[in-house]
């Protein structure tokens, strides 16, 4: 009987700790760095990083690259708050990001959504986390893809 009991406690604990694995392996995500071509005047200015566990999305962000700059598409998304350990520039850790699979590329976006990272979202972060909720800097472009 005892032996028993250890088979059916090894196979659960077996499971349970299989799919705690399968659940790291989903959460691995991609990053990479965004640029901005546009005038700033502060070097925080110019890339925030993102990242995405979503194929869909690294599929597209890898075509990006495959583009001359002034041909790809702008980054549009959803803004948090923090920088979730990754959205830095140099030094600087910002005190917002991309909310994770929660952002796109696309062609245009409307004017409001339009700002630097760091002169605009950062400074004004209550402003653009809690009214805008969204920033699509109109000279934002997949940068590279990061290790």
């Amino acid at each position: 009987m005892k032996w028993i009991a250890f088979i059916v406690s090894f196979i659960i604990t077996t499971t349970l700790f299989t799919s705690c694995q399968k659940d790291k392996i989903e959460e691995t995500f991609t990053y990479y760095e965004v640029g901005f071509n546009v005038a700033h005047d502060d070097w925080r200015d110019s890339l925030v990083i993102i990242r995405t566990n979503s194929e869909a999305l690294i599929q597209k962000a890898d075509a990006q690259l495959l583009l001359p700059v002034d041909e790809r598409q702008i980054v549009f998304g959803e803004i948090t708050t923090g920088n979730g350990g990754y959205n830095k520039n140099a030094s600087h850790s910002f005190n917002w990001r991309y909310q994770d699979n929660a952002w796109d590329l696309v062609d245009i976006t409307a004017e409001i959504y339009d700002g630097r990272p760091y002169s605009d979202v950062e400074v004004n972060a209550t402003y653009w986390q809690t009214q805008m909720e969204r920033f699509g800097s109109w000279g934002s472009y997949i940068k590279k893809k990061l290790p």
